[in-house]
């Protein structure tokens, strides 16, 4: 009998690549692993078609969009999508449409967290643990560009709260030594303008993957004009997006978090004056460029300490 989660939107009923019901060949094994991937397209059709039988024999369980979570290959069969028979053997595949192309191959947040509910699901039917070493990447597995723009750790995160675990920060890791710029302590240019290098020294002191930016954040604080509250020039490594899309940002909520906040991941006002209690400005009602703000932010990341700890 075949088994899918109760969260599929729907099961696409073509043949897809992958193992035969209890193919003596190619037994499933218990399952102890997700492997995470992305399309390479931004057409989640093309990716489906892909995989059909007799295709380029490939495969996965199952393909996730913005808005959709579709069945591909039942879970009692093992689908040819990590490049390693065993690990085919022992996991679930979850494919992910691109909301851009290369080079960053990014996927939008809302298909992230629609597929950490997903991956909660399948990490509790199975007992899976929910951690690094359960839930990786492709290219973990084999030489490879995929899973593109994801961000394993975020993801993760997403995954502990759709499962209702608590999501705590990291402990600090030193960079990689080839990007000094990107190291845990020194060598940030105190400018006022938190910009990507400012950003990955943040990301690095919380021991997450360094990619610059911060992600979806709501718009509606700023004014491309006159600047309405927050002035985004500050804050060029911030992602800015409509309201009714921004679900805001692991960082964001670590940084509200010590500072004993409510936690919806997003830059607001509560969080800009929180911070500039914290470092002991007087509250006011505006966010400069340069930022004065920014600068405190930056000297401490240049002692070597997470913000607001």
């Amino acid at each position: 009998m075949a088994v899918w989660s109760k969260l599929t939107t729907y099961v696409d009923e073509r043949p897809m690549n992958g193992s035969a019901h209890d193919d003596p060949g190619y037994p499933r094994h218990k399952i102890d692993r997700v492997v995470i991937h992305h399309n390479s397209t931004t057409n989640y059709r093309v990716a489906l078609d892909t995989w059909l039988k007799g295709g380029k024999m490939t495969s996965a369980h199952y393909e996730i969009t913005p808005t959709q979570i579709i069945g591909c290959v039942d879970e009692t069969r093992s689908a040819w999508h990590a490049g390693n028979k065993l690990m085919n053997q022992r996991s679930i595949g979850l494919e992910h449409v691109n909301s851009s192309g290369a080079p960053n191959w990014s996927v939008a947040e809302e298909t992230l967290r629609l597929s950490a509910k997903l991956c909660a699901d399948i990490c509790k039917r199975y007992g899976i643990p929910i951690d690094s070493a359960h839930i990786v990447p492709h290219n973990s597995i084999v030489a490879t560009d995929c899973p593109g723009g994801i961000n394993m750790n975020h993801y993760i995160d997403l995954v502990r709260q759709a499962a209702g675990q608590a999501v705590t920060p990291a402990t600090p890791a030193p960079a990689p030594a080839a990007e000094p710029s990107q190291s845990a302590a020194g060598d940030l240019e105190v400018d006022g303008y938190f910009g990507a290098s400012s950003a990955r020294r943040a990301e690095a002191l919380e021991n997450r993957t360094q990619d610059g930016v911060i992600s979806s954040q709501d718009i509606a604080w700023t004014n491309a004009k006159g600047y309405k509250f927050i002035d985004a020039r500050a804050l060029p490594a911030v992602q800015w997006v409509p309201s009714k899309v921004a679900v805001g940002s692991q960082l964001v909520g670590i940084w509200q978090q010590r500072l004993g906040l409510p936690v919806d991941y997003k830059i607001g006002p509560a969080l800009y004056h929180a911070a500039l209690k914290y470092y002991g400005f007087n509250v006011d009602n505006s966010w400069t460029a340069p930022s004065n703000l920014v600068k405190e932010m930056q000297r401490q990341m240049n002692k070597g300490q997470k913000l607001f700890s």
